[in-house]
Order: structure tokens, then C-alpha cells, then sequence
């Protein structure tokens, strides 16, 4: 559709000349460091771990960069498109060079390599962290080998995959959100809230939530293979994620990111710039 390569280039731009998202995304990777360096003084396995100390930190710090990846993706989308009007910037776009549609998809698009940047940060700022723990070899709990760093990193990939799509569909329902939002501050204040609301009915449902994206987005209730990480990191188990939960996180959240889109883009075709 008209232009939407165009709004890409130019949200791209906008996003990387903007000195608050390069300090947000060193806060991320910060945050993911320490919270895996304090976690460093934990033995794997809880006690008598001998080798491969780094990897529980690791996946400690990861699941927390990934949590506030994941409000700072829902942040940004939420305030986008409600914020773009507010400053009368769609107007301009739609009058000059785009169509209405394009402005939801061009964002859109521009989530895919802002949650690649959120996961990226997420995991460098994790590892330097298990470094400072103990390293990456293989984990020995009381003279017993665990897992082989192979495993381990075949675990993590596995981790990534399975939190990427659940990530870009909370960057498509902050859009969605943002464009039945007059303005970017109720915007912003419903996205979360309605991500904290569908946090809480997970823990409701008790099992019965495996349908809602939200069961697979790394949150601090914690039902996300990024949670599942820490345990087999740490030698506690080793099953890993869920072969069935890993299929889902695939599955559900691509079509419920084309409902969000589709409806977004909708209601852009209709409200007011």
C-alpha cells in the first residue's frame, strides 16, 4: 500500500535520532546485567555447583531485560499513533506522501527490529553478567553433569523464537490501543493497564489462558520460556520449555498481531488527524 515503505524509513529515523531510546534501551541492558550479577552469588542447582556458574545468572538477567522490554515496546507503540496525531504529524503524512493504511503498517513494521533490539540488548547485557558469575561451561551439580553447554544454548535459541512473536503482538496491540485513543497519555495509560488486566487473568485461568498471547510474553507473573529458562540454567530441570507451549507461542500470537493490525488499521481509515 502508498507509502508504507516511506513511513518505515522515517519512523526509523525518527526512533534512532532519538536520545531517549538509546538511554532506554543502556537501562535495559544494565538492568539485565545486574540483576544477573547479584544472581551470581547463587550455587546452581541451589548447592554443591562446581561449573557453569554463569548460566542461571544469564538467564536471570535476560528474563528481566525482556520484562521491561517488553512495557517499553508497549509504551512506544501505545503512543505512537495517538502521539503523531496529537502533533498533527499523520495529517501531514496522509496529505504528502502516505496512505492512511500505510501509517499502521509502516509502524508495524518497524516493531520487528525493536524487539530484535529489545531481545539483542537484553541477552548481551545477561551475558556479560554470567561472565562476571562463573562462565559458561557445563553445569556440575555434586560431581553430577546437568547439562552440556550445547543444550544450554540450544535451549536459550529455543527461548528467543518462542518470545519474539509474543513481543511483536504486544507492540501490534499497543498500535491497536493507540489508534482508539484520542490522545498518547490514555494511550499509554490503557495499554498497560490492559496488559497488567490480561496479566492477572492468566494467573485466573489457571492453565485454561494457553489462547491469549499474553501467556507467552515474558511479564512478571512469569508463564514465559524466558521464566522456564532460569530453572534449567540453574540444573533444576531438564525438560525446558514445553514442546506444546513452544508450538502455541508460534501459532497464537501471529494471528492474533494480524487482528490487532487489521483493526488498527480500520479504525485509522476513520478517526480523525
Amino acid at each position: 500500500m502508498r507509502g508504507t515503505w516511506t513511513v518505515l524509513r522515517a519512523e526509523t529515523y525518527r526512533m534512532s535520532r532519538t536520545r531517549s531510546m538509546w538511554i532506554s534501551l543502556f537501562f535495559m541492558g544494565t538492568l539485565a546485567f545486574l540483576f544477573a550479577f547479584l544472581a551470581g552469588e547463587e550455587m546452581v542447582g541451589g548447592h554443591g555447583g562446581t561449573s557453569g556458574l554463569g548460566w542461571a545468572p544469564m538467564a536471570s538477567g535476560f528474563n528481566a531485560g525482556l520484562v521491561i522490554g517488553t512495557l517499553g515496546l508497549a509504551f512506544l507503540a501505545a503512543r505512537s499513533l495517538a502521539g503523531d496525531a496529537d502533533g498533527w504529524i499523520l495529517r501531514l503524512t496522509v496529505t504528502r506522501s502516505a496512505s492512511r493504511p500505510a501509517l499502521v503498517f509502516g509502524r508495524f513494521l518497524l516493531g520487528i527490529p525493536l524487539v530484535v533490539c529489545v531481545i539483542a540488548v537484553s541477552l548481551l547485557g545477561a551475558w556479560i553478567g554470567g561472565l562476571t558469575a562463573g562462565g559458561f561451561a557445563e553445569i556440575v551439580i555434586d560431581n553430577g553433569l546437568m547439562a552440556t553447554p550445547g543444550e544450554l544454548i540450544d535451549e536459550t535459541r529455543r527461548t528467543i523464537l518462542s518470545v519474539f512473536f509474543p513481543m511483536l503482538c504486544v507492540w501490534s496491540f499497543g498500535l491497536l490501543v493507540s489508534s482508539l485513543s484520542p490522545n498518547a497519555t490514555m494511550a499509554v495509560a490503557a495499554t498497560i493497564a490492559a496488559l497488567l488486566a490480561l496479566d492477572v487473568l492468566k494467573l485466573l485461568l489457571q492453565g485454561d489462558d494457553t489462547w491469549f498471547f499474553t501467556t507467552y510474553v515474558p511479564t512478571l507473573t512469569g508463564s514465559s520460556a524466558s521464566t522456564e529458562l532460569i530453572p534449567v540454567a540453574k540444573g533444576m530441570s531438564i525438560g525446558g520449555y514445553q514442546d506444546h507451549l513452544f508450538r502455541q507461542s508460534i501459532l497464537v500470537p501471529i494471528p492474533e498481531t494480524l487482528i490487532f493490525i487489521g483493526l488498527a488499521t480500520w479504525r485509522t481509515r476513520f478517526r480523525s488527524l
